[in-house]
């Protein structure tokens, strides 16, 4: 879209000018748009470094479950063993 000229599209101009009304009044929106990305940002950081420790206890506890599969698995046999 190319960008004109506000008294081009302004279509209620000379209704404000007859009734002695305020021009519009616009808001920049750059400082609210680099507000909101770095709020955003900010809740992805703190989200990140709060599940980052879950996820390295997790991959901590399949590791250790790993290790202890060949101990389980000779239980299990013994168990069998013992049962008959």
């Amino acid at each position: 879209m190319v960008k004109g000229n506000f008294k081009q599209i302004d279509l209620l101009r000379n209704r404000r000018d007859s009734n002695n009304l305020a021009a519009p009044y616009f808001v920049d929106t750059y400082k609210y748009v680099k507000k909101g990305i770095f709020s955003g940002l900010v809740l992805i950081f703190i989200s990140l470094i709060l599940g980052i420790p879950f996820i390295l206890r997790i991959k901590f506890l399949e590791n250790k479950k790993v290790k202890l599969k060949p101990f389980i698995e000779e239980y299990d046999l013994l168990v069998k063993k013992v049962d008959q």
